[in-house]
């Protein structure tokens, strides 16, 4: 009992110190702190910083920068925390730090190379990469991160050739694979663009974006169908997936298959009703089942989200125009043209809507404006050439239906 009684009476009294006395009870922990080495400490920030604990990490890394400031792991180590906290200033600045300490030390141009790039500063990223391959030659991700830079640059040659490089390294990268796509997708190489969005497919069967990527360059190629398998294919992957039900509704409206593309539309617009897109196809899809007034509905919701939106403004005067509200429509064209004056499909079709009010010389100017912008839209010759008929102006009609046949041979049969 005696024992019991004083170890009790013993942390009393150690209680009673630390209470009156703090300042030397942090003392002590501190000296006991000291007794880690600096690469201690980076452990220890390490494990804190791979538990998300990021301020304790950097707590850490600062107890190992102050026993050992030229501690280049350290630095790095604070620079990668800081990077999650999104405080990239600060990151780079300890990256800096790594780097002045030991320029060989690649880690920390990788740290900053990717700081840079989330800043948006791709030519001090590309420097950082140039750095870090001068080390390590042979790391793909330095290629890839380079070639990312030059891909935000509007350079996609150099950047195909940094992917290449890192394709030639690591050939199993679906991520390479998949960027190496975009650029070739942005030089219009389509077809070579679907081929590395297969390899990202044959390597990650379930990569949904690489599916919904081809489903939209077999719509640019104009191969409907091959579109939408690859719709579906996401699909599968992901049912709710807005992109490629949009995607796949185009294709549809595309083959004519209008009911299976209301269908698609709205499948996107029970789980956004607001989608602009959805509304858009659905809104085209109902006019070409000459469900004019449905359209216009859909124009009209589309338009209560955004009042200036061109697409729905026009598509909206097709459908007045259909219906043979013909000052509607072309108040719908109108806003268009106030919206961008170069639209030469708003002007040619306000130039029919007056042809049919027989404000016929209107209706001429409006097509020249058409022409002004695309001199090679055979359709608008043919329709200025209808009206310059009507007034008699027979010579000028036929020179105008001559221009129509030489931009397109087949046009009057």
């Amino acid at each position: 009992m005696a024992g019991r009684k004083n170890e009790s009476n013993n942390i009393d009294r150690q209680i009673c110190a630390i209470i009156k006395f703090p300042h030397i009870f942090v003392l002590v922990e501190d000296l006991r702190g000291m007794e880690k080495s600096a690469d201690e400490w980076c452990h220890e920030g390490n494990t804190f910083f791979h538990e998300e604990q990021y301020e304790d990490a950097i707590g850490c890394y600062d107890r190992a920068i102050a026993i050992d400031p030229n501690n280049p792991a350290a630095w790095d180590g604070k620079g990668a925390v800081l990077m999650k906290l999104n405080r990239f200033e600060d990151a780079i600045e300890c990256d800096d730090q790594a780097i002045a300490i030991d320029p060989g030390y690649s880690r920390a141009w990788n740290g900053k190379r990717l700081a840079l790039m989330i800043l948006g500063r791709f030519e001090d990223a590309i420097e950082c990469c140039d750095q870090a391959l001068a080390i390590d030659p042979n790391n793909p991700e330095t290629w890839h991160v380079r070639g990312l830079a030059f891909n935000e640059l509007g350079r996609y040659e150099v950047a195909i050739e940094c992917y290449d490089r890192a394709i030639a390294i690591d050939p199993n990268n679906p991520g390479v694979w998949f960027s190496k796509g975009f650029a070739l997708n942005e030089l219009g190489r389509y077809e070579d663009a679907v081929r590395c969005y297969d390899q990202v497919i044959a390597i990650d069967p379930y990569d949904h974006q690489s599916w919904l990527r081809k489903g939209s360059l077999f719509n640019e190629l104009g191969r409907y169908e091959d579109a939408i398998e690859c719709y579906d294919r996401a699909l599968a992957i992901d049912p709710n997936n807005l992109e490629a039900l949009l995607g796949k509704g185009f294709a549809l409206t595309e083959l004519g298959r209008y009911e299976d593309a209301i269908e698609c539309c709205d499948q996107a617009l029970a789980i956004d009703p607001n989608i602009p897109g959805a509304l858009l196809c659905k809104g085209f899809a109902l006019n070409e089942l000459g469900r004019c007034e449905d359209a216009i509905e859909c124009y009209d919701r589309m338009l209560a989200i955004d009042q200036n939106n061109p697409g729905a403004l026009f598509s909206k005067g097709f459908a007045l125009t259909e219906l043979g509200r013909y000052e509607d429509a072309i108040e719908c064209y109108d806003q268009v043209m106030v919206i961008d004056p170069n639209v030469s499909a708003a002007w040619c079709f306000k130039g029919l809507a007056l042809d049919e009010l027989e404000h016929y010389e209107d209706a001429i100017a409006c097509y020249n404006q058409a022409i002004a912008i695309d001199p090679n839209d055979p359709m608008v010759w043919i329709k200025k050439g209808s009206v310059l008929m009507k007034l008699g102006r027979h010579e000028e009609g036929r020179e105008c239906q001559e221009r129509a046949v030489a931009i397109s041979p087949g046009i009057i049969e």
